[in-house]
């Protein structure tokens, strides 16, 4: 049910690191391990010092009570308790800090004004979560931190402080004056302990949280079976694939040896052709030279061939008409006259 909680706290560095994490402008500057702080809502926060003051108002109230005779100073001493109190539920935000106001008169009035060292009212960490005990989706309300030095008769009685009746008291002050005052009730009758740290209730909704979440991460981690299965399977077609393509490779990278190899040998044939190419074309060059040459004294000789043969006929054509002009004459000579 909606109730102060007691939180006790012992030394002076668990005191100072509450009041740290309360404050508003460390808040602002630093992150903190509650994931549920909403930086962006933390200047609507109020609070009734800053961290230093407080941290200088926990050590002066520690030392005056130090100071008295028959003080508490045991090492394992309960020096402060850290008071959080749910705004109840239904309440106007703009009832919030009015609110605030009056519950913290009640906690001056019943524990002393001089003991309180720090109050943070709270509106940036609402946010929506699962109940652990009904499952169902819940938001969470803002609240107020009060740190209190638990000082009775004098002196530092975290015991006395915390007893049923002091806190069935405060809660009761606090319920009275909501229901006075706002028409809305503090304490709403549930069978749920007072004393249960807040901290157990957040751990209890991130358990539930995290069992929701491990469903569907194994919902997820057989999908992810069966993706991965299919995925096996063409893993193997395609190394099977790969493996052919391989043998495609080698088999041409064994033709384009072998063209090179061809090239190769083409080159050099071709080299010896033109090698010998050049050669005959050389001895037709000089082939042609001499053909030339022998051209022009066959020329030459042909026309003196030609003059001679000439000259032989003409030669053989006066023999020939001398032999018959003396034929001729020797029949003459002996032929009667008039045959």
């Amino acid at each position: 049910m909606a109730s102060v909680n007691f939180e006790k706290l012992k030394s002076a560095g668990e005191v100072k690191a509450m009041l740290r994490h309360c404050d508003m402008d460390e808040r602002k500057q630093h992150n903190h391990s509650n994931q549920d702080i909403d930086k962006n809502l933390t200047g609507k926060n109020a609070q009734v010092c800053d961290y230093d003051t407080a941290c200088e108002l926990y050590d002066t109230r520690i030392a005056e009570l130090d100071a008295k005779p028959g003080a508490n100073v045991r090492k394992d001493r309960v020096t402060c308790f850290g008071l959080c109190i749910p705004v109840p539920e239904d309440m106007d935000e703009t009832d919030y800090r009015e609110w605030t106001v009056d519950t913290l008169k009640l906690i001056n009035a019943q524990y002393g004004a001089e003991n309180l060292i720090g109050a943070y009212l709270h509106l940036d960490e609402i946010h929506d979560y699962k109940d652990a005990e009904t499952g169902k989706d819940r938001t969470s309300r803002a609240h107020i931190h009060a740190y209190v030095v638990p000082e009775v008769n004098g002196k530092l009685n975290g015991k006395a402080f915390s007893s049923k009746k002091n806190m069935l008291k405060l809660n009761q002050a606090i319920h009275e004056m909501t229901q006075t005052k706002y028409g809305l009730d503090f304490m709403d009758g549930s069978k749920k302990k007072s004393t249960e740290e807040i901290v157990t209730l957040k751990h209890k909704s991130k358990l539930q949280k995290i069992t929701e979440k491990e469903k569907i991460a194994d919902k997820l981690i057989e999908k992810n079976q069966s993706d991965n299965a299919v995925l096996s399977m063409q893993f193997d077609l395609l190394r099977q694939k790969q493996t052919e393509i391989d043998k495609e490779r080698e088999d041409l990278e064994e033709e384009k040896q072998q063209f090179r190899e061809d090239r190769k040998k083409f080159d050099r044939e071709k080299a010896e052709f033109q090698r010998r190419k050049n050669a005959l074309n050389a001895q037709k060059s000089i082939l042609d030279d001499k053909l030339e040459e022998c051209m022009g004294i066959y020329s030459k000789l042909s026309e003196k061939a030609k003059c001679d043969v000439k000259g032989a006929y003409e030669r053989m054509l006066d023999m020939k008409n001398k032999e018959s002009r003396e034929e001729t004459a020797s029949w003459e000579d002996i032929m009667p006259p008039g045959i």
